[in-house]
């Protein structure tokens, strides 16, 4: 209780005095109540504040580290990319070789067939 009307009544100056002492002490109780919760709420307000930077931060980090991931992986694709075709290449200048040693065999076979003929 911090207030209160007690015209009308009939109290002693004591009686007065007293209360109006305990109406004092529980407006100064009150008042460093509010003053806690109000140094609470401010701490509360730094400490939600000091959070979020660190989420953002958090955050930061990881879309960073997300990106270097992208780029890595993009890198290793265009690798995989660049030795297939690489692969595929050889594998043809292969196919072709052997198309050429294998002409070559039947070219050399068949002059081969005609000395023997010829004999």
């Amino acid at each position: 209780l911090t207030q209160m009307d007690a015209g009308g009544n009939e109290i002693t100056a004591d009686q007065q005095r007293l209360m109006q002492k305990k109406l004092n002490e529980n407006k100064a109780r009150l008042s460093e109540l509010r003053r806690m919760e109000r140094r609470e709420r401010m701490w509360m307000m730094k400490e939600e504040e000091r959070t979020r930077m660190i989420d953002m931060r958090t955050a930061m980090r990881r879309v960073e580290t997300q990106a270097i991931e992208q780029r890595r992986l993009q890198r290793m694709k265009e690798r995989l990319d660049k030795w297939k075709k690489e692969a595929e290449h050889e594998a043809q200048k292969e196919e072709l070789l052997m198309e050429s040693l294998m002409q070559d065999y039947e070219d050399r076979k068949a002059a081969a067939k005609k000395k023997k003929k010829k004999k």
